[in-house]
């Protein structure tokens, strides 16, 4: 009887181990995965210099969007900026939006429809 408990335990012992070394492997082959913003809402009034990056686009204009007098709003190569209807950016300050020929910037409507992107 002593014997058949032992031999229980021993089983149950090295049972658990197994498992244990199982999820550990699948643990260690896992990565975390950040998911990237599927646009970036704008609306508002823009109160210091701030850049539009192309890893954050495409910036919806939600409003109208207001960039302060002596703030500089920069737009990188490659951003896309879509206004919803009556949606306005208006410069009161700095605006520097330089594309190139294969990152153009490009300004167009929020609507899927007419060709727009």
């Amino acid at each position: 009887m002593k014997a058949k408990i032992n031999r229980l335990v021993v089983s149950l012992v090295f049972g658990l181990c197994f498992v244990m070394m199982a999820v550990g492997m699948f643990n260690l082959n896992s990565q975390a995965v950040f998911a990237k913003p599927l646009s970036t809402d704008i609306g508002g009034v823009i109160t210091q210099s701030t850049t539009w990056v192309i890893t954050n686009s495409p910036y919806i204009l939600t409003s109208d969007v207001t960039v302060n007098d002596d703030v500089t709003l920069t737009i990188e190569p490659g951003v896309v900026v879509k206004g919803q209807t009556n949606s306005e950016l208006k410069t009161l300050g700095h605006l520097h939006a330089v594309g190139t020929a294969s990152q153009p910037i490009t300004f167009t409507s929020d609507i899927n429809t007419g060709g727009d992107q």
